[in-house]
């Protein structure tokens, strides 16, 4: 007759807090590289960019107001209201500021697209 004794462990905590933190750190990463793509479309220029296309800077601005914040289930990239106001929000989605009207030129949407299909493979390799 042979004998066998099993110890067993609980780890679904363990597990489970270890798929929080890599989404969590996945969502960071993610959010730091559309904010990248974001700040690679605009280019430095005197002349507006062409309708459509995403704004262009003078002296660099639009490029250090692109931050982003990222929480346990959300992530925002998107222009600093404290470094370049609402101004922005006319760019992007096109509409009335002023007497001024704005055409759209969107900058935020063609960086996320740009990297979505970066997302899906980034993901399983940290719950893999």
């Amino acid at each position: 007759m042979i004998g066998v004794e099993v110890k067993t462990q609980d780890n679904t905590n363990r597990v489970k807090e270890a798929a929080w933190k890599a989404a969590f750190r996945n969502l960071q990463h993610a959010a730091a590289v559309v904010r990248r793509s974001a700040i690679a479309l605009i280019k430095r220029s005197k002349k507006p960019s062409r309708p459509g296309e995403p704004v262009h800077t003078r002296a660099g601005l639009a490029k250090r107001a692109i931050l982003f914040s990222a929480e346990q289930e959300s992530a925002v990239v998107g222009f600093s209201y404290d470094a370049i106001g609402i101004g922005m929000q006319a760019h992007e989605h096109g509409g009335r500021r002023g007497d001024n009207v704005y055409p759209e030129r969107p900058t935020m949407q063609p960086a996320l697209e740009k990297n979505v299909g970066r997302f899906a493979s980034v993901w399983r390799a940290y719950i893999g």
